[in-house]
C-alpha cells in the first residue's frame, strides 16, 4: 500500500494503526510496486526519464 501527494511523491505505508487495533502491511517494509512507481515519477521530476505525458513545468 501507499499514499501519493504532491509533497510526498508516494510514500509507502507498512502499518496502519486504529483504536481496534494495528495492521501490519507486507510485514511492515516497502513493496516493489510502490517503489518502481515511486522512482518513475522521482526520475521524471528530476529529468533523468522522459515525461511522456507532459506534465513537468517549470516555474521560474
Amino acid at each position: 500500500a501507499f499514499a501519493c501527494g504532491t509533497a510526498a511523491v508516494i510514500s509507502p505505508i507498512g502499518k496502519v494503526c486504529s483504536a481496534s487495533g494495528d495492521f501490519l502491511i507486507s510485514g511492515g517494509a516497502a513493496g516493489p510496486v510502490a517503489m518502481g512507481l515511486r522512482k518513475k515519477l522521482v526520475d521524471i521530476q528530476y529529468d533523468r526519464a522522459a515525461d511522456p505525458h507532459n506534465w513537468i513545468r517549470k516555474v521560474l
